[in-house]
């Protein structure tokens, strides 16, 4: 598997990120809020998108977010694989190719994400640092959990100054996504 790193938005990297911001909303995410985070990252020189392809075939996306005091911290914002190739265990292997090659052990990664997908990142080794019902936070790393104090970014965005931005958006990045 390979691994291709951006960070900076152009109207290439729109047309990926618009892909992902679309695999996102089948887990109930807002497609132009999620191009907006990822864009606000980029943007602001704070992460990068990352796409993974499996012979020359772009099988999944995702962008992570570095941490406030630790750049070799990673927090994965976003990760999906086109909704063709699920179920195959191809996003385990991306992920874990991600993994492997983008973050640092004893720093390590933290992800937020729905309950549902616990087994999924177990598997990749991460572990529950906070549970909150449907929603939980997992890490990795080798660090122990009580000397392990990465500040997260969080990564927010104005829904009105979104909608407002919208023909700004698609004029400068040739993308068409809906309102939130």
């Amino acid at each position: 598997m390979e691994i291709k790193i951006y960070k900076k938005m152009t109207r290439k990297v729109a047309k990926y990120v618009a892909e992902l911001s679309v695999l996102m909303a089948d887990s109930g995410e807002k497609e132009l809020e999620v191009f907006c985070i990822v864009n606000n990252l980029l943007k602001a020189r704070e992460g990068y998108f990352f796409i993974v392809s499996d012979s020359h075939e772009k099988i999944g996306f995702g962008c992570f977010a570095v941490g406030l005091n630790d750049s070799e911290f990673k927090q994965l914002q976003y990760f999906a694989v086109k909704s063709e190739l699920r179920g195959r265990g191809l996003g385990k292997r991306a992920l874990k190719t991600v993994l492997q090659q983008e973050v640092s052990v004893s720093s390590g990664c933290g992800v937020a994400c729905k309950i549902g997908l616990k087994s999924f990142y177990e598997e990749l080794g991460f572990i529950i640092t906070l549970n909150e019902g449907e929603h939980i936070a997992m890490r990795l790393s080798s660090a122990p959990l009580d000397e392990w104090n990465q500040v997260v970014r969080i990564t927010e965005v104005n829904r009105d100054e979104i909608n407002k931005n919208i023909p700004l958006m698609k004029a400068e990045y040739g993308v068409n996504l809906e309102p939130v």
